[in-house]
């Protein structure tokens, strides 16, 4: 950790791409190794692994950290983060929004994700605040960080996931984490890191057999589209609706868009 640290000061110190997050993934790019990377971020992946990855996601890009290892003698963890200037610091009401999701594909497999924002001022080590997940998600879910550390001029986002250090059985059991946007919320609304607005929304049953009933603010609902884990998208729809017939088995995404412009995502298990 005083490694990375170390490694996340000097990076901030000599300027390298920091810049206030822009929330989305639209802009990639590829890393040393030809794998497709989020733009702006740094990640651990190596010649064997993509740790971390860009997907599309329907008509947008979602980050996947996907742990790998050879070896159980080593962290079975993916890891991304990126240095943020903060030239007017943060107020007292500054957030980290983070819009994610965390499967398995085991049961066995204990919840692994951490969200961290490492505040510094010039180049030293102020302190950090941290979340870690403590359950598995069905659909996305918005995370709100609040900064403390507001005495600083620059912070280092950091997200990481897979499985608790001093695991014994490598990446045999890892949690795997679904990136879709990383904001920061300044307070007062003057950056462009807005959270988007969704209606209350429930879908059931999941796991879903060749229907799905949508509940709640329906009328608020301006289209749907559905994908399978890869992103392909499968079906769509305009307009509210209440029930939706599933084309398709194994593991889909409902994409909601509300009248409103905003999105919210739902990981639905269809076995009919």
């Amino acid at each position: 950790m005083k490694m990375i640290m170390t490694t996340l000061a000097m990076l901030i110190t000599v300027g390298l791409t920091a810049q206030l997050l822009n929330g989305t993934f639209d802009e990639t790019t590829t890393d040393q190794y030809g794998h497709p990377v989020p733009a702006d971020w740094y990640t651990n992946n190596d010649a064997d692994h993509r740790k971390c990855q860009v997907r599309e996601w329907g008509s947008d890009n979602i980050v996947v950290l996907s742990p790998k290892t050879t070896s159980a003698f080593f962290d079975c963890n993916a890891s991304m983060w990126q240095p943020v200037l903060l030239p007017d610091g943060l107020s007292n009401d500054s957030k980290l929004y983070v819009e994610y999701s965390l499967v398995s594909d085991s049961v066995n497999t204990t919840p692994f994700m951490i969200v961290e924002a490492i505040a510094y001022s010039e180049g030293a080590y102020v302190g950090v605040d941290r979340w870690q997940a403590e359950v598995f998600t069905n659909e996305l879910e918005l995370l709100s960080l609040s900064l403390t550390n507001t005495a600083c001029d620059s912070l280092s986002i950091r997200i990481i996931s897979g499985s608790q250090n001093g695991d014994t059985d490598g990446c045999h059991f890892p949690s795997y984490a679904y990136i879709n946007t990383v904001r920061l919320g300044m307070g007062g609304g003057t950056t462009s890191t807005s959270v988007p607005t969704t209606a209350d929304i429930s879908v059931y049953p999941n796991p879903a057999f060749g229907y799905l009933t949508i509940g709640g603010d329906v009328e608020q609902i301006k289209s749907y589209e559905i994908f399978d884990s890869t992103g392909r998208m499968l079906q769509s729809g305009q307009a509210y609706f209440d029930s939706v017939q599933l084309l398709s088995s194994g593991l889909l995404i409902l994409q909601v868009q509300y009248k409103d412009g905003s999105k919210e995502s739902f990981k639905i298990l269809n076995q009919g």
